[in-house]
């Protein structure tokens, strides 16, 4: 396997030169892998998609001369009442597929628009995933898994283009974006990214986001048309209300990948607040303890006021915790799950936290003060506000009371979630 990115992508050119599509798939999946996710960044991964986009976009080109050759039985005409979601994997929970299975629960078995979850998997006989196998049992979504490999991806083509499926979703993670999009039609295709909503493979012009696109490094869109949609969970998915304890030692959480806990100034707003707070202690978690993690903590002297404790399950693990503290780049379901629980959670502007997507909502109701002070704009306001969610039990409590109100009126309504979806994939199918 190639160990740097100018060998991946080297690896990546030659495979297309010599037609091994595996191992083609195969590099760009471990390219995503060991370099592009490894930094939790808009920029960094903008630079990084900019580095592949025209050698996916070549095998795209592949993908489209084999799916379309003579002989191959296909119909040319796409059926608008039928709408596929392409995920990375089928064989997982993550929140990704939370979140689209709150979607998708949404729709009537019983509705002319049909659903399809395709996405690569290693059990093609079975469902993995909790999520998707309730959205088969309950909602008659079909589950389309594809093998790893180019007969794989070949075949998911054919499979779109012999159903008629009219729209393509490519959902969370851009893999192959580019190709999967020439493969089966560019115009037919769009994506809804999880992570950061940048440009790139901007032959995918249509895009569904749920916080305010980031430009990339030329500070412009490249043509990109954005969507931006609400985001919303099923009260039944809330984490039961958070209930202060009496501790003597307040104790901070971050339940993050590592990857994202592993951000500079993040590690730097958690070591100003450990100084500042000497009886406090700071736990964070992941998949692997992350040796530059600790290696920081280490060289800045607050080591003993550290823990990591692995993957942990947030349901069971936030009511033994007093501060959520939210990573400062990309925010995610389980900061919105202990914010709506009313465990004081500190979040970061600019982080594409769900306060800021509900943020004309929460200004109109709450008071534009309240919505500033559920927000940070720098790292030494965060640090600040921790401290005082500290130092104060008043403050402590009324945030508490406030992020709980904040969510019961913002947070859960899936169903207007769905119908503003349904709404923009329809006039995406009818352009």
């Amino acid at each position: 396997m190639p160990k740097t990115v100018n060998e991946h992508v080297i690896t990546m050119s030659n495979s297309l030169k010599s037609g091994n599509f595996d191992e083609f798939i195969q590099i760009e999946r471990d390219y995503y892998d060991s370099f592009i996710k490894t930094t939790e960044d808009p920029q960094h991964y903008f630079d990084c998609y900019r580095r592949i986009e025209s050698l996916v976009g070549k095998y795209g080109d592949f993908l489209f001369n084999a799916s379309h050759a003579s002989g191959f039985n296909h119909s040319p005409q796409m059926h608008d009442d039928k709408v596929c979601f392409f995920l990375p994997s089928l064989d997982n929970d993550f929140a990704h597929i939370e979140f689209l299975y709150d979607l998708l629960f949404e729709h009537s078995p019983h509705a002319k628009r049909k659903f399809f979850v395709a996405g690569f998997s290693k059990h093609p006989d079975r469902i993995v995933s909790g999520y998707l196998a309730d959205l088969v049992a309950r909602r008659h979504i079909s589950i389309w898994p594809v093998h790893f490999s180019h007969a794989g991806v070949l075949g998911f083509i054919r499979n779109l283009l012999k159903s008629r499926v009219g729209l393509l979703v490519v959902y969370s993670v851009p893999t192959l974006l580019g190709a999967l999009g020439r493969g089966f039609n560019i115009n037919r295709t769009i994506w809804i990214p999880t992570k950061f909503p940048i440009p790139i493979f901007p032959e995918i012009q249509r895009r569904l986001c749920s916080t305010p696109p980031v430009h990339g490094s030329t500070k412009k869109d490249r043509n990109v048309i954005w969507n931006q949609l609400p985001v919303s969970a099923f009260p039944s998915h809330r984490v039961p209300k958070f209930i202060a304890g009496g501790r003597s030692r307040a104790k901070l959480i971050s339940i993050n990948r590592e990857e994202k806990i592993a951000n500079p100034e993040f590690l730097l707003t958690v070591t100003r607040i450990l100084k500042e707070n000497s009886s406090v202690v700071f736990y964070w978690t992941g998949r692997e303890e992350n040796k530059s993690v600790t290696d920081y903590f280490f060289k800045a002297g607050v080591i003993t006021q550290t823990r990591f404790i692995g993957w942990v399950d947030v349901s069971r693990t936030i009511g033994e915790f007093d501060i959520f503290l939210d990573t400062n780049l990309l925010s995610g379901t389980v900061a919105a799950r202990a914010f709506s629980s009313g465990m004081p959670t500190v979040l970061s502007r600019g982080a594409h936290t769900w306060v800021e997507v509900h943020e004309k909502r929460i200004s109109e109701v709450f008071g534009e003060s309240v919505l500033r002070a559920t927000l940070c704009d720098s790292n030494i306001d965060y640090a600040a506000e921790v401290t005082r969610l500290i130092r104060s039990e008043t403050y402590y409590l009324a945030r508490a009371d406030l992020q709980r109100q904040i969510a019961s009126e913002c947070f859960f309504d899936t169903r207007r979630m769905y119908e503003e979806y349904m709404r923009v994939i329809g006039e995406m199918i009818e352009n």
